[in-house]
């Protein structure tokens, strides 16, 4: 290192040394800084420590405490490898290079403070135990840190193991852990049920993302997005589980029989919502199949689905809605649609004769065509039992109108006898 600096005398060792001598560079922060950037471009903190011994050395570098602020940086920056090694690995291996980081940070960070506070006396000592040889008062500096802290984080290794256990997740473990649910919440079934709500909600925006994906992916034959639609597929499923185990659980707890009458809806809703996901991934095979077979859909057929595909949007919107806020008025308009949508994809199975029997299909599309709209057909289905759960426990239609109706009877009644007195 002495070699390729070319000495005390050569030009870049004068103009190194100009630099050091600034004011602005006795700053303990922008040296741990430099020492940062430096190991992290080199990627090595042994080198960086090797080229901060040869500076002082040669004399570029006059004031040991500088050096010591630059190895502080370099054992942070030295993580960048272990970074970058980790990004293409599994948790443990990100894990690893959190851990990494975390220690070289609280290592680096205290012994600066240290040194900051101390600095005439540390550097004091490791200058009267080499006299005239600042790179080693350097050298064992680095070592006597190394050791030190290394020691310290020993004792702190199981805090530190379950921190970064605890920030880096499994792909799996972020698939299955639940946002609202708690058996704790089960002291106040109320508040468990609120909470149950707020974990379903989260599931129907996971079934209907998970849908959107499938049909656009279907509609362009991209396969691309499989591997997202699969995981968003197993944690609808996980949350199916735990949802229904914790309805049971609440019901066990509850006295009142119109939570039991809520909760044996939310049974069937949870359903529902698992069934959307189930059709999101029937159409992902689907398009998995197209592509296999090398077909796709003529223009027409993609407008024909797009249309549907978009009441089917409107009525969640609706539905959603009306689930969430127990809102009956959007209801007699989702009948409506899921009307509309029938006569669509009835006339959309009329066409795919006509283009079957022309030669404009063949027969494996034909297939494909008539699985999307069953799918749809049934994903329209589930989603008025979903808006319609909130007037019947099955998502009955014709019960839930019944229900409004007697409601409505009842109001009547109520407003004509106000009028009487």
């Amino acid at each position: 290192m002495e070699s390729a600096i070319g000495g005390a005398d050569s030009t870049l060792s004068i103009q190194l040394t100009k630099l050091f001598k600034y004011d602005i560079m006795q700053n303990p922060i922008l040296l741990v800084i430099l020492g940062i950037l430096f190991t992290g471009i080199i990627q090595s903190s042994t080198a960086a420590t090797g080229v901060f011994i040869a500076l002082l050395g040669t004399g570029v570098i006059q004031n040991t405490d500088q050096a010591f602020f630059l190895v502080m940086g370099a054992n942070i920056g030295t993580c960048t490898d272990g970074i970058m090694a980790s990004l293409t690995t599994n948790a443990n291996g990100k894990r690893i290079a959190l851990f990494h980081v975390i220690t070289s940070v609280i290592g680096a960070v205290s012994f600066s403070i240290i040194l900051v506070l101390f600095r005439a006396p540390i550097v004091g000592i490791f200058e009267s135990m080499f006299p005239g040889k600042p790179q080693f008062s350097l050298a064992t500096y680095n070592l006597a840190y190394n050791t030190i802290y290394t020691l310290i984080l020993l004792m702190l290794i199981d805090p530190l193991v379950a921190l970064v256990t605890r920030l880096v997740k499994d792909k799996q473990e972020e698939l299955e852990e639940v946002s609202y649910i708690d058996e704790r919440f089960l002291q106040t079934p109320a508040v468990a049920i609120e909470q149950a709500l707020k974990e379903l909600y989260d599931m129907t925006i996971l079934a209907k993302e998970n849908l959107d994906r499938a049909f656009n992916s279907l509609l362009i034959g991209d396969t691309s997005d499989r591997n997202r639609i699969d995981e968003v597929e197993h944690r609808i499923d996980t949350l199916t589980g735990k949802l229904t185990s914790f309805f049971i659980k609440i019901s066990s707890v509850t006295k009142l029989p119109e939570d039991e009458k809520l909760i044996g809806g939310l049974h069937h809703v949870t359903n529902d919502i698992e069934r959307l996901g189930d059709y999101a991934v029937l159409l992902a095979k689907e398009t998995k199949y197209m592509k296999k077979n090398e077909v796709a859909f003529v223009d027409q057929t993609r407008e024909e689905l797009s249309r549907i595909y978009a009441l089917i949007s409107e009525m969640f919107e609706l539905g959603f809605d009306a689930f969430k806020n127990r809102r009956t008025r959007y209801l007699r308009s989702i009948a409506n649609i899921q009307k509309e949508i029938k006569k669509l994809i009835k006339s959309t199975r009329d066409e795919n004769v006509v283009r079957l029997s022309s030669g404009m299909y063949p027969v494996e599309v034909s297939k494909s065509i008539y699985s999307v709209l069953f799918s749809l057909q049934r994903i329209a289905d589930h989603i008025v039992n979903i808006a319609f759960s909130i007037k019947s426990t099955t998502g009955s239609k014709s019960e839930a109108f019944q229900v409004i109706e007697k409601e409505m009877q009842r109001k009547e009644k109520a407003l004509s006898a106000g009028r009487l007195f």
